[in-house]
Formats: structure tokens, sequence, C-alpha cells
């Protein structure tokens, strides 16, 4: 019998894996993919950057997601498109509350040039982080 030593898989790279995994997902998500993080409890989210967002692209993310998007936006961008949230630190989510989200509008949200309030804030609900009951949960 030979006397062998047990190998194991290690990365190719000296960075831990951990920190690999978030530079290809910010990778996919420049390139325009969808990434999904996972966290605590097996619960994961399906994110896309807003920023190159277009009506095809929006359909097949709420089609992958078998939901309607939510837009995840700081407290303080919240607030500078006059969306009503308290305190101003932290995460806002925002769901549509009839029909789909246009691609303007994402893309608009998520433009740190744009500081008009929201055309469609009639249709758009907003809420404090992703505490237990909230959408996204």
């Amino acid at each position: 019998m030979s006397n062998r030593d047990d190998f194991f898989a290690v990365p190719a790279s000296r960075e831990p894996v951990t920190l690999l995994s978030v530079d290809r997902a910010v990778s996919e998500l420049r390139r325009g993919l969808s990434v999904v993080i996972g966290g605590a409890g097996g619960k994961a989210v399906l994110v896309r950057a807003a920023e190159a967002a277009t009506a095809k692209s929006l359909a097949d993310f709420a089609e992958t997601a078998r939901s309607q998007p939510l837009l995840a936006i700081t407290a303080r961008r919240a607030s500078v498109l006059g969306l009503s949230i308290a305190p101003k630190r932290g995460v806002a989510t925002l769901r549509r509350t009839h029909g789909s989200w246009r691609a303007e509008t994402v893309r608009a949200i998520a433009d740190p040039l744009c500081v008009d309030t929201l055309v469609e804030h009639d249709r758009i609900q907003v809420n404090q982080g992703f505490g237990p009951g909230r959408p996204g949960r």
C-alpha cells in the first residue's frame, strides 16, 4: 500500500474565496447580468444593476424572479428624490403599486445626477429596509 498524501482543492489565488466571489459578482453586475446573493438562513436575493435597465432586462428579471422587482436605494437617495422616509439613514426599498417598472424610471432613480422628484411618486410604495413583513423578505 503506497503512502499517499491527501490533497484538497485550494483557490488559484491567495485572496480569500469570499473576496473572489465579490469581485466576480461586481464584474457580472457591470456587464448587466443578474447575481444571486445568499444570506442567513438560506435566503437569497436576485440583484441587477439599475443603471443599465432596459424594458427587456426588467421583463426578463421579473420572469426569473417570478415577481415584480423591488429597487433598493439608500434612505439618503430616497430623500433626494422627494420620497418621505425616516430616518435618513439605511436602506429604502421601492415597490411599484400598479404595473411594472419603466426602464427610464429605474435608471433615473439610480442616476446620482437626477435630483428631480419622481413623476410616478403616487405609484411607488416606500419601505425602510428589509425587516420582517417588509417586501423583499
